[in-house]
């Protein structure tokens, strides 16, 4: 298992050097033109990002582009931009989304939908200029807000994802439930696993034969897919 998670590891830090590496290989085609440079200050750092990419400004399309602050000092060599789209993500988080180990859109009155159709264009414009990405969002969500609800996560990434949500102690239930290989669940196991499901709106006694399906079934209900979808008819 060991072995197994090593190997995974690799394989994912692979991926994640040659799509850097393509990222920085387009970026370097636009080399040449003029740069797009944007003033903001670090005290009204969410506020100024988010106007820059409201409906009408098509600063989301230019490359290459950097941040400036106004009220601090410092020569920009891709830093200070990158620490204006990681600061203003987790300013986003505090204000648009809940959970503990992913994190999902909150759901409250006061909650602007729209803003989600343009934390698209932010999130792609971060990662093309900067190579920043909100990696504390859940995968189904940044799915939907970057690809559109057009867009079908397989069956197999939501169970991963709704697990991946869970506390390590729900997590920990859940995957020694899925290797009981057809053996029938005892009748500890079987209240736990309806405790964790009931609590995302799946209130069925889970089987061996059933378990993945409830699963995918508590992933779909979860407010973070369910309001990607709807937010995202919007868009």
């Amino acid at each position: 298992m060991t072995v197994i998670i090593i190997i995974i590891i690799i394989i994912i830090i692979i991926i994640v050097i040659i799509a850097e590496s393509e990222r920085k290989k387009f970026v370097g085609m636009l080399e040449g033109q003029e740069e797009v440079v944007y003033t903001i200050s670090r005290v009204s750092l969410f506020s100024d990002v988010l106007s820059l990419y409201t409906a009408g400004n098509k600063v989301g399309f230019r490359c290459p582009f950097r941040f400036s602050l106004n009220d601090e000092r410092g020569v920009d060599a891709g830093g200070v931009t990158k620490d204006v789209f990681s600061s203003f993500f987790e300013e986003t988080y505090v204000r648009f989304f809940d959970g503990t180990c992913l994190l999902h859109p909150a759901i409250h009155a006061s909650l602007d939908m729209s803003t989600f159709s343009i934390l698209g264009g932010i999130i792609s414009h971060a990662y093309l200029v900067a190579g920043v990405f909100p990696d504390k969002v859940a995968f189904p969500c940044l799915v939907a807000v970057l690809l559109g609800s057009k867009f079908a996560v397989p069956d197999s990434i939501l169970q991963e994802t709704f697990i991946n949500s869970l506390s390590i102690h729900e997590a920990s239930i859940v995957q020694k439930a899925l290797i009981t290989r057809g053996l029938a669940f005892t009748n500890d196991v079987k209240t736990e696993l309806v405790s964790i499901l009931s609590c995302h709106g799946c209130r069925a006694v889970p089987q061996p034969s059933t378990l993945i399906q409830l699963l995918v079934q508590a992933a779909r209900k979860k407010k973070c897919f369910s309001i990607s979808r709807d937010l995202l008819a919007i868009c």
